[in-house]
């Protein structure tokens, strides 16, 4: 049985990208078109459309291009779900620890938010020793 290349238009209509970003993925390296007809046309592979639809998948988990091109980077061969878990399982720490940052970053935000509500409305900010001094703490 003969597979069915798609044309990179297909391509986009099948992933929801633009053929401009699919252009950018290939010189990325992210996919890679089979062959081109010899009027130019670039021809892929149908599993294209299953890496790129992967690709949005981890953007949209805020994986960077550099990771996402790390889970891909052996194009044409079956990806192995270990690499996938091992690859999440880091991204969920990375996500965790900056959760965690962001809650002291909060916590240090809300801090100040009542040391500024105690302070008298019409003081400068900087004039009154006592509340800026809180406030940096």
């Amino acid at each position: 049985m003969q597979i069915k290349h798609l044309r990179i238009g297909a391509v986009a209509k099948e992933t929801g990208f633009s053929v401009q970003t699919i252009r950018f993925y290939e010189e990325q390296g992210i996919v890679q078109n089979d062959y081109r007809s010899s009027n130019g046309y670039r021809y892929f592979h149908p599993k294209t459309v299953l890496i790129l639809r992967l690709v949005k998948h981890y953007k949209d988990l805020t994986f960077s291009l550099k990771e996402i091109k790390a889970l891909l980077q052996d194009y044409g061969v079956e990806m192995k779900c270990a690499d996938i878990r091992a690859e999440t399982q880091q991204k969920i720490a990375v996500i965790s620890a900056e959760i965690k940052r962001l809650e002291g970053v909060k916590s240090a935000l809300e801090k100040g938010l009542t040391i500024a509500i105690k302070c008298p409305a019409n003081d400068k900010c900087l004039d009154n020793k006592e509340c800026f001094t809180k406030f940096l703490r």
